[in-house]
């Protein structure tokens, strides 16, 4: 039995139970017959990842298989669904989420970003949407169909992908970019949690591109630590170099 849960960045997702097991996954189903090649590697490479990314703070791979010009790849299932259900409500009721939840958020997939960036490989797709929670509260990061593996240690990724609202000013210029650009999603995502609204806005793709360019975001409310609100705030420098580290984030949610 099949349940559509959401969408993936290729494909839908249905949340299934197995009838070896009995256990419930996640079943991301992608027609592939109808894709360009370029759009079938990404699909693959995707599956490739996830064979060998295995984290606690990852959505975790099953299996994955092919039908009728279709793939399909079963992976863990997150009981509690995304962040976007907890940003919703309490946006609806104008509460603030709360400062030790914030923490764990940053530090859980500051430790997620390590293991892929140890690994060469950039997510180019951190988003609200994209972080779950299982049914032990534990945080985890899925969705790595535009992830990319860096193979040296001075290469650059150069396409331009993500959702808009959490593109790094490098890739607003077309800007080659490099782990930095996760760095600053990460830190959309925060202020956007923090603040209940994204850090940056406009009407249309151009003008949220030249506030991203060229405006700051909003003071983030004074109920949350200077700790935070100050990380919160270098993650979203407009300088990569200027952004702290994965490392130096797990440092800081740490101490």
């Amino acid at each position: 039995m099949a349940y559509k849960v959401g969408r993936g960045t290729y494909g839908v997702v249905n949340k299934v139970r197995s009838n070896r097991d009995g256990c419930i996954y996640c079943m991301k189903k992608v027609k592939c017959g109808h894709l360009s090649s370029q759009r079938q590697k990404e699909v693959m490479s995707e599956v490739s990842m996830l064979k060998s990314m295995k984290h606690p703070h990852i959505i975790g791979y099953i299996t994955s298989f092919m039908e009728k010009h279709s793939l399909y790849i079963i992976m863990e299932f997150a009981a509690k669904g995304d962040l976007g259900k907890i940003y919703e409500d309490h946006k609806l009721r104008k509460l603030h989420i709360p400062e030790q939840f914030l923490w764990r958020v940053l530090c859980e997939l500051s430790l997620a970003l390590h293991h892929l960036h140890s690994n060469r490989i950039i997510h180019r797709d951190i988003k609200i949407v994209n972080v779950f929670l299982d049914h032990n509260n534990t945080i985890k990061l899925g969705d790595l169909g535009v992830s990319r593996v860096l193979q040296g240690e001075e290469e650059m990724a150069e396409s331009r992908v993500g959702t808009p609202l959490y593109l790094a000013p490098e890739l607003i210029r077309r800007q080659p970019y490099h782990f930095k650009a996760d760095v600053w999603a990460l830190g959309v995502l925060m202020y956007t949690l923090s603040a209940l609204r994204g850090p940056f806005v406009g009407e249309n793709i151009y003008v949220l591109g030249e506030s991203i360019l060229h405006e700051e975001p909003r003071a983030l409310p004074g109920s949350y630590s200077r700790s935070m609100r100050d990380l919160i705030r270098s993650m979203l420098l407009k300088d990569p170099s200027d952004r702290p580290t994965i490392v130096r984030e797990v440092d800081v949610a740490n101490s």
